[in-house]
């Protein structure tokens, strides 16, 4: 097992070395959020599709640093949320309630500026580890999902709790990043939200 030092400065390194692929990702999402903004037509499948295509960069990378272990875990969500987004259906994503949708935001935004890597400047609006690493990662995933009543998925809404609440907890207790406390309280919110955005519903 990697001592924490050797997690983290693998980690800083794929922060400090990527961020071109950062920067991609910060582009790409930017510009999904202002074509919603616009009132593009997005579908549940296409959503809980587009969103689960940066699983795979941080298993990507990951293996690159000699980190098999999350290299291994990203593969392995990014096959599931494919096989779970694809058998989602095609009716038009919906929202959340108010609650929800700003516990959202606030998710998809910690994911944009995620701080602990870069330092807290301008820079984070389109550098931080967002595609490179796990947590930020995870924390815009789970903003969409709340945001945007879990896709309509429940078996994603569990795929992306227990991901989030174990990335999350491993990143506060193993590694000593408190900021990580805010993708634990996300993932707690979107495993109570899941009561929530079925209780009505079998989808």
């Amino acid at each position: 097992m990697p001592t924490q030092e050797e997690i983290l400065s693998g980690l800083q390194q794929i922060a400090d070395q990527r961020s071109l692929i950062a920067i991609f990702w910060h582009i790409v999402f930017y510009l999904y959020l202002f074509f919603i903004i616009l009132g593009r037509k997005i579908t549940r499948q296409e959503m809980s599709l587009f969103v689960s295509v940066p699983l795979l960069s941080v298993s990507v990378l990951a293996w690159n640093t000699a980190n098999p272990f999350n290299g291994t875990v990203f593969v392995l969500l990014f096959v599931l949320a494919l096989y779970f987004g694809l058998k989602n259906q095609r009716e038009k994503v919906q929202y959340s309630g108010i609650f929800f949708r700003l516990t959202g935001a606030v998710l998809m935004l910690f994911g944009l500026i995620y701080p602990h890597f870069t330092g807290i400047n301008l820079s984070l609006f389109i550098q931080s580890p967002l595609g490179l690493i796990p947590c930020p990662t995870l924390s815009l995933i789970i903003g969409f999902a709340l945001f945007f009543r879990g896709f309509g998925s429940k078996p994603l809404v569990v795929l992306y709790t227990v991901a989030g609440l174990f990335y999350g907890f491993f990143g506060v207790l193993r590694l000593g990043v408190m900021v990580d406390a805010v993708l634990v309280a996300g993932s707690l919110i979107l495993g109570a939200a899941y009561f929530y955005f079925f209780r009505r519903t079998d989808q």
